[in-house]
């Protein structure tokens, strides 16, 4: 009996996680819903490909899908696609800019990577006024802050930059680091 109740207890407490997770969501079509569930368990399963076709359907089925635009974000990110990743920061924080603060440090790491120093620097900030910032999330905002307000002021004033090859004795098409000692002791 007690065995029963155990798998009934856990059968109704999974049921009630679900839909839990399924309510703070941005969308109400259903078939945006499944779709992006889909594109979830791809990314979870490192199919960026197919992830991004399922992200891009949920956002055709709902087009202020919130949470759709944010894992595309994530997944071009990971791709080191920052301009896509700055379109869709910037289309999910214009949705909800409350809902997911974290959204604004995520938008100015992408916005850096792409040299839009102005809205990172703003975007940084934005991030840093709210309360839900992780600690290792905040001080990596306060150096990037002062990494975007250098960029800003040297852009401003560029110095001339022009290398120059200083010849073939060490420009060579060799391997330039050898001899070298390794663990063994030997070169």
């Amino acid at each position: 009996m007690k065995y029963n109740l155990l798998i009934l207890f856990m059968f109704f407490s999974g049921f009630f996680a679900v839909e839990g997770l399924s309510q703070g969501l941005h969308t109400t079509s259903n078939k945006a819903l499944k779709v992006y569930n889909d594109g979830v368990t791809s990314y979870d399963y490192l199919d960026f490909e197919r992830a991004e076709i399922y992200f891009k359907q949920a956002l055709s089925y709902d087009k202020k899908f919130y949470e759709a635009y944010i894992m595309l974000g994530e997944l071009y990110t990971r791709q080191n696609n920052f301009h896509g990743a700055v379109e869709n920061y910037t289309a999910a924080i214009a949705i909800d800019s409350s809902h997911y603060r974290a959204a604004y440090f995520y938008l100015a790491n992408a916005e850096m990577m792409v040299g839009r120093y102005q809205d990172a620097l703003a975007h940084y900030k934005a991030y840093l006024r709210s309360k839900e910032t992780l600690e290792k999330n905040r001080s990596v905002a306060l150096k990037n802050i002062r990494n975007c307000e250098f960029a800003i002021e040297a852009m401003k004033n560029p110095v001339p930059f022009n290398p120059e090859s200083v010849g073939n004795g060490i420009n060579t098409s060799d391997d330039e680091y050898w001899p070298s000692i390794t663990a063994d002791g030997q070169t």
